[in-house]
């Protein structure tokens, strides 16, 4: 109904800032070869930003967990980091790792390592005390106590911050590549706003939507 509302009974006079479903979907399929490759290029840095945000954010939890001092140190300067707009951060990852991929990278990194951080966290100290009692009246030692119990447990935390993230990744890579940036969807999206181009605006939104929905399915997929 919605759709059927927009398509034919927005004014003409809302056309460059909401052009007509049927209008978005024409531009798909005319620029589907740009969109493809543009696309790829976000999936990319949001995919290896994603890894890496994640495997950051668990390994300093399991630091916090077993390291009152490093989760005293290190914590401070990460709530910090988060508070911090991404696009203020921009420039600054431009002018430290460049113009290329790296600075994309480090910058989806930081919009997904917090959530999985403060997630993981709050898994690896949530088992129940008489679990970790048991383990311990049959002689678990750390290790062990770690891989057998505290990390099965946490999965639950990690997924959920693990769908919150999957998407922050494909925002934070389109983020990444409004400065300095000839590829990607966020370049598109930049381009199309200094050539008023509605309808190209639209398409390039649409397909990071689909992509984010696409990446949210993938994890919970993965979860069950």
């Amino acid at each position: 109904i919605m759709l059927a509302l927009w398509e034919f009974s927005l004014p003409k006079s809302f056309a460059l800032v909401a052009p007509k479903p049927s209008i978005i979907i024409s531009t798909i399929i005319e620029q589907r070869y740009f969109l493809w490759l543009h696309a790829k290029q976000t999936v990319l840095e949001a995919s290896i930003g994603f890894t890496l945000g994640t495997l950051l954010g668990i390994g300093i939890a399991v630091g916090f967990v077993y390291s009152r001092l490093f989760a005293q140190t290190i914590y401070p300067y990460a709530v910090v980091l988060q508070s911090t707009p991404r696009i203020a951060l921009l420039p600054l990852f431009v002018a430290v790792l460049g113009t290329g991929l790296s600075s994309k990278v480090g910058l989806v990194t930081l919009a997904t390592f917090f959530p999985t951080l403060v997630n993981m966290v709050q898994g690896l100290n949530a088992v129940d005390r008489r679990m970790v009692e048991l383990m311990h009246s049959i002689n678990a030692n750390r290790r062990e106590l770690f891989w057998k119990l505290r990390l099965p447990f946490s999965m639950s935390y990690l997924f959920t911050a693990l769908k919150i993230t999957v998407t922050a990744a494909i925002l934070a890579a389109l983020i990444s590549e409004w400065m300095f940036a000839d590829r990607g969807l966020g370049a598109m999206v930049v381009r199309a706003m200094f050539s008023a181009s509605g309808d190209e605006l639209w398409a390039v939104m649409t397909v990071a939507t689909v992509l984010s929905i696409l990446a949210y399915n993938l994890a919970v997929l993965v979860e069950r």
